[in-house]
């Protein structure tokens, strides 16, 4: 299973959407919990590659993508907790010249309290920068936050990547945030959707029990946050 990130063949340019953020639980409740990532947080129906979905790709239903489960869990301690999803493969696409503006303003006017970032497996090898991923990311969650304190907990790539997860790693030392190592998930077949989806990239997506692996290591850092 070396060199996972050569199987997510699922194209970055068929996850941009419009309607990028997604609200749920209490308008104006609290805690406010933004969740933020590609494909794997979500992935609009594509009929083309054999996904009929509206949810992170390869979960079996919505309720079994790691952000519906993470939210789930948070709902059962705090039922007035307010969430966002937002899907940010496109800042993956375009940093780091990004218009946040254009593509992020509604996730900012949620002012989160809480992060949960998921992000980097789509920008190419040929384009990554150590410093410059680093830098653009502190911008990335500055503008999500509004100018306002916040908590940061961030994953690991799904698909395994050894340069961004340093660089990941690096990132979350030096803003005080909380790391969530999830790149090793993907070397067990058994967390993977293989044998469910003709298509090869859609198939070494997280399946349930991936996705359920995902938000138990997210859910054992966001604990003491709530």
């Amino acid at each position: 299973m070396a060199n996972i990130e050569s199987k997510n063949t699922v194209r970055v340019e068929d996850q941009e959407i419009f309607d990028r953020a997604t609200f749920l639980g209490k308008p104006d409740g609290s805690p406010r919990i933004l969740i933020m990532g590609n494909s794997v947080t979500r992935h609009q129906p594509l009929p083309s590659i054999g996904w009929e979905n509206d949810w992170g790709m390869a979960a079996s239903s919505k309720e079994k993508d790691y952000a519906h489960l993470v939210i789930a869990h948070v709902m059962r301690k705090h039922p007035n907790a307010a969430f966002c999803i937002l899907q940010a493969a496109i800042w993956e696409q375009y940093f780091p010249d990004f218009d946040f503006e254009g593509c992020f303003a509604a996730a900012a006017d949620f002012h989160p309290d809480i992060i949960v970032c998921a992000i980097s497996a789509n920008i190419k090898a040929e384009r990554f920068e150590h410093e410059a991923f680093i830098r653009e990311m502190g911008r990335l969650h500055r503008y999500l936050a509004g100018g306002k304190d916040f908590r940061l907990i961030q994953t690991t790539s799904f698909f395994d990547n050894a340069e961004k997860t340093a660089a990941i790693r690096e990132y979350v030392a030096s803003v005080g945030g909380d790391l969530v190592e999830i790149h090793d998930l993907c070397h067990d077949e058994e967390n993977l959707a293989i044998g469910r989806f003709w298509h090869e990239g859609i198939e070494h997506h997280p399946g349930d029990l991936g996705m359920m692996r995902i938000a138990e290591r997210i859910t054992e850092k966001l604990d003491k946050y709530l």
